[in-house]
């Protein structure tokens, strides 16, 4: 040591960990230049003075760039805690409003929003930034810098992931779908349409699309395993109608097959005979051509077979309309299988079930009962030909007419005669049975002009051996009806210059000369004779009956007055 109190200490100081030189323990402190020595001993040396700290800086664009993350991140970087706080609230309040209104709906918008958002607060945070101490190194200009755009790095890759999620969601979804396993199916597309909905995508309302098409599915399935088929059926065909081109359509259509075959099968089982065909129709209309077409046809086919074999074996306790209507109901059964759907294997026997239909149908005509057997007769001629029956058919008509007419006439029954004979001589002219039912036509009409039963005459045809000169004395035009063992009718022109009628108590033929006359032949007996004119009327001469005697005679026509 110097004797002025300094010396050299560099080989007896050392530092400690502040950079600070110290003295050893052992010697006592001295003192530097400008410092005040401690009064007394013992006391505490006086404190250094602390070093002044850095000045701290902020950089414009690292907020700038953390604010573009629409976080407020700059914010929190510039310690604006006010403006960090309010951003923060009102990211949350547009998050709320987003999920609320179906962002994904108008996606646009919300994008042109957030873009907006972000720049503002960027440009903002900016602002901000600029009043204050910009950095001067380069630690302090690329520290900030890197972290926002880390930051904002990280909210692209936040958003990227988060749009890859619902991409493969909804992939999920889809695939799902398209095995019809639409439980696993709305379980993606509702994660689409809730966690996922602001990633602004259109998957977002195509799941919503897919869920919707999903339920409706469901239900028909649902309907399915209930046992209510015809509320599956149009389920199903509602869904085809409502989503079509749909990835379930293809099972939509398979669904509506399968439970209307179901519905058919149980419906035939029951009983159910219309229902089952007009189910087996539908399905067909479902199949169009494809394969599995053939056995339903063949299902149909039988199914009508079967309701023609019960509508049949109802006419054995039906009779007149009803019977008719049965066989109808048969025939129109066999006959659709034979024309629509003859290649199926029940259309084989369909001919002799025509013909047993009809010989069924048609037991009143073989035991005799020809009034009761007409309905039956006047619907089979009108099947056509193909049913085989229309040639046998009308052959029993044309007798039960002339059997029932006849029956008709014996009891009086001269209304209904007439209408069997007028329909035998029409629709059947060269029928043998034709000649007798003109006789007895004739004395219907009579006999109902006179009201009386009369005897049913000989074929109109048959021999009669006396000449009978039937002339008209009268001035107008007559028919004239002779009614008796046989029948005969006329028509007289008008007797030119002879009066229209004659009083009574005249002589009303004043002779045969020159009047117009014709000659039939009678046999001999009683008749009644009906004069019908045209303009005058019936007359009442009917009920007056005349005789017919061996050698013949004249019969003068004549109207008289009342």
């Amino acid at each position: 040591m110097g004797g002025d109190g300094t010396g050299d200490a560099s080989g007896d100081a050392t530092a400690d960990v502040s950079g600070v030189a110290t003295q050893p323990r052992d010697e006592p402190e001295r003192t530097q230049p400008g410092e005040a020595q401690a009064d007394e001993p013992g006391e505490s040396p006086a404190p250094e003075p602390e070093r002044a700290p850095e000045e701290r800086t902020w950089s414009a664009p690292a907020a700038a760039l953390l604010n573009l993350t629409g976080l407020g991140l700059g914010y929190l970087y510039l310690r604006c805690w006010l403006r960090a706080t309010a951003c923060l609230v009102i990211v949350a309040l547009m998050v709320v409003v987003a999920f609320a209104n179906d962002a994904s709906g108008s996606p646009w918008l919300w994008r042109v929003l957030a873009a907006t958002w972000a720049v503002a607060t960027a440009a903002d945070a900016w602002g901000v930034a600029r009043g204050r101490p910009r950095p001067v190194t380069r630690a302090q200009w690329l520290r900030p810098l890197a972290l926002g755009f880390v930051a904002v790095l990280v909210v692209a890759g936040a958003h990227i992931g988060y749009a890859g999620a619902a991409r493969a969601t909804y992939a999920a979804g889809l695939e799902a779908q398209g095995r019809a396993d639409c439980t696993q199916a709305n379980r993606s597309f509702d994660a689409l349409t809730g966690p996922y909905e602001l990633t602004l995508s259109r998957d977002v309302p195509a799941a919503a699309l897919r869920r919707a098409e999903c339920s409706d599915f469901i239900g028909a399935e649902e309907a399915e395993r209930s046992g209510a088929l015809a509320g599956a059926v149009s389920a199903y065909q509602a869904f085809r109608r409502d989503h079509a081109g749909s990835l379930l359509e293809p099972f939509a259509r398979e669904g509506a097959r399968r439970v209307l075959l179901a519905w058919a099968v149980a419906l035939r089982g029951a009983g159910d005979l219309d229902g089952a065909i007009a189910r087996y129709r539908d399905l067909l209309g479902e199949l169009g051509g494809e394969p599995g077409a053939a056995q339903v046809r063949a299902d149909l086919a039988a199914t009508h077979v079967d309701r023609a074999a019960a509508a049949r074996a109802t006419m054995a306790a039906a009779a007149g309309a009803a019977r008719v209507d049965a066989m109808r109901a048969a025939m129109d059964d066999l006959l659709l299988v034979g024309q629509e759907l003859g290649d199926t294997p029940a259309a084989a026997g369909v001919p002799q079930a025509v013909l047993d239909t009809f010989a069924q149908a048609n037991s009143a005509f073989t035991e005799g009962r020809f009034c009761d057997a007409l309905p039956v007769l006047d619907y089979a001629i009108t099947l056509p030909e193909a049913a085989g029956v229309a040639p046998v058919a009308n052959g029993d008509r044309a007798r039960s007419l002339s059997g029932c007419g006849l029956a008709n006439f014996s009891t009086g029954d001269y209304t209904g005669a007439t209408d069997r004979f007028r329909s035998l001589t029409t629709d059947y002219p060269n029928d043998p049975g034709v000649p007798q039912a003109r006789s007895a036509l004739i004395a219907a009409e009579v006999g109902l002009a006179a009201e009386m039963p009369l005897p049913l005459p000989a074929p109109i045809d048959a021999p009669a051996s006396e000449p009978v000169v039937v002339y008209n004395a009268a001035g107008t035009e007559v028919r004239v009806l002779v009614a008796g063992p046989t029948a005969q009718e006329v028509t007289l022109p008008a007797c030119p210059g002879c009066p229209a009628s004659y009083a009574l108590g005249a002589d009303s033929c004043p002779g045969a000369a020159g009047k117009p006359s014709s000659s039939i032949r009678l046999r001999p007996g009683t008749y009644y004779v009906l004069q019908d004119r045209d303009e005058l009327g019936p007359d009442d001469t009917v009920k007056t009956p005349i005789t017919v005697r061996p050698g013949g005679g004249e019969l003068c026509v004549t109207i008289t007055e009342k």
